[in-house]
């Protein structure tokens, strides 16, 4: 895909935020010089570095509101898939504005968030709130504020993540459905 959108570019870097266990970074790795992956998670990183030793991977834990651990211009390309949907958006664009910074000028940003609301998700997620209050309640457990955990959703629309792109002068392509409207803002 990426020979496909930029031919002439020599991609050697590839940074991929939220890396998980590191599966994605192994399957890229034989594409790139040097692949390296991010995450919030300690068990996550920990595990991604006992599975995966070979030179050619890093793994890095980053639990701050920016990637302020990365050089500017250091990847040749940055991706993170249906990540930033976890994220209040001004802390999203906070990390696209941290992606565009750690690649170089002929690099590429891939990402994807939700541009419209899942109206079942939605309709679940108020459900499950209101299973779960109803189960503290008969049980008559103690809340404490970790046990009210939520996997919180947010999308941005179309327009306003091409408007912001576009005000912080980045470039992106229009073509092979790299901007979806079928829920979906995937930006290359």
């Amino acid at each position: 895909m990426l020979e496909r959108l930029v031919p002439d570019s020599n991609f050697h870097s590839i940074l991929k935020y939220s890396c998980g266990a590191g599966v994605l970074t192994e399957k890229v790795a034989d594409y790139y010089d040097h692949t390296s992956g991010v995450d919030i998670a300690p068990s996550m990183i920990k595990f991604a570095n006992e599975k995966n030793s070979k030179e050619k991977y890093s793994y890095f834990l980053n639990q701050k509101n920016d990637l302020s651990l990365f050089e500017k211009d250091k990847y040749d390309y940055v991706c993170s898939f249906i990540i930033p949907q976890h994220m209040q958006p001004k802390f999203a664009k906070n990390y696209i504005l941290e992606f565009i910074r750690i690649v170089n000028p002929r690099a590429i940003v891939h990402f994807q968030i939700p541009s419209n609301p899942d109206m079942s998700t939605q309709k679940h997620y108020k459900l499950l709130k209101s299973i779960k209050h109803k189960v503290f309640n008969t049980l008559k457990l103690q809340k404490k504020q970790n046990d009210a955990r939520i996997m919180e959703l947010y999308w941005t629309s179309v327009k306003e993540m091409l408007q912001f792109l576009s005000d912080v002068g980045v470039r992106f392509f229009l073509k092979n459905r790299a901007i979806k409207t079928d829920g979906l803002v995937s930006a290359i």
